[in-house]
């Protein structure tokens, strides 16, 4: 607080109009959503819903799996994602790889052209990168940055040795057979020990997930409970049915160990983008300045927060310009 955040000081109850009454959050809640039901867990500020069934949640998940970040399938908005939705075409993630140009044809949102051009892309996201899909998944506390250094640390310190096709421990379904055939015998390795990765994350204890860099005790929690789930785990078989196989990309490691926060409005690209070319080359984005932070850039003005935090732990400050060469 105290850059694009304003720091809450005090509240001011006199200033409220006399008639002013206080919130019933709870029921505001079921007055705007009765099909859902809602909680707020213990020592959080926040209700969430209890529950994943229903069409609002699952639209939700559908367009986080779908979106730039996790698995950027073109043309799958909130709007045609809800339209597949309330048709009765998709009842969890994984059925999206079973749409048809037919079936999408039958809605109102969907032209010939619009129909293809989606199955293409559907198409295209079989392989996704293993981080955006964990990403994607939408585990609770973990983004991108992490879903990162979840894969980054699962690779490097992997004991797995990928089966060879025909082989007595290649178990993958004849759906992924399929998707795999003919493919160079290094891709079809890579991929079934990235399928041994994600069968790791489905087994590793909390002191196995601490031990990744930035991870803590609710973060850990979080994922061990997600891959506990029998319909977690049940959707990650139908991915596995439906011929989705996650890849690991091999990135440059070009700023391997550089952590970068980024403050005010780039010209050349968002922020975003510049988060992403940074994971892309080995670094690691983060939202606020604290003493692993290696470059603080500045997007235009430095607020005096960000500017004494970088001042006290010694974070060296780049222009765009600076950060665009450093990133070249």
């Amino acid at each position: 607080a105290g850059d694009i955040i304003p720091q809450v000081e005090r509240v001011l109850p006199e200033l409220r109009p006399a008639n002013t009454e206080p919130i019933d959050y709870p029921a505001e809640l079921q007055r705007q959503y009765p099909e859902l039901q809602f909680e707020r867990p213990a020592g959080e500020a926040v209700y969430r819903v209890r529950g994943a069934s229903s069409s609002l949640i699952l639209t939700r998940a559908l367009t986080h799996f779908a979106s730039k970040g996790a698995l950027d399938i073109d043309t799958l908005g909130e709007k045609n994602v809800a339209a597949l939705v309330e048709a009765g075409l998709v009842h969890d993630l994984a059925d999206i790889y079973i749409l048809r140009k037919e079936d999408l044809l039958q809605l109102d949102r969907f032209a010939e052209v619009s129909a293809q051009k989606l199955i293409d892309a559907i198409a295209a996201a079989r392989r996704p990168p293993l981080e955006r899909f964990l990403y994607g998944l939408g585990i609770r506390h973990v983004g991108a940055q992490t879903a990162i250094d979840i894969v980054k640390h699962f690779a490097d310190n992997s004991k797995y040795d990928a089966p060879q096709q025909g082989s007595m421990n290649d178990n993958r379904n004849d759906s992924e057979k399929n998707a795999l055939h003919n493919e160079p015998q290094a891709l079809v390795n890579t991929l079934a020990n990235n399928k041994q990765l994600l069968g790791f994350l489905r087994s590793a204890t909390l002191d196995e997930l601490q031990a990744i860099d930035g991870i803590g005790v609710v973060v850990a929690e979080s994922i061990v409970a997600w891959f506990s789930d029998a319909d977690n785990v049940a959707l990650l078989d139908k991915f596995a049915q439906c011929g989705v196989v996650p890849r690991l990309v091999q990135s440059s490691q070009q700023l391997a160990g550089q952590k970068f926060v980024i403050t005010g409005t780039l010209q050349a690209m968002s922020r975003d983008q510049a988060a992403e070319k940074i994971r892309a080359l080995g670094g690691t984005f983060q939202s606020s300045v604290s003493k692993d932070t290696t470059y603080l850039v500045a997007g235009g003005k430095v607020g005096a927060s960000k500017r004494a935090k970088a001042e006290k732990y010694g974070t060296m400050m780049l222009t765009e310009e600076q950060f665009l060469t450093l990133i070249q």
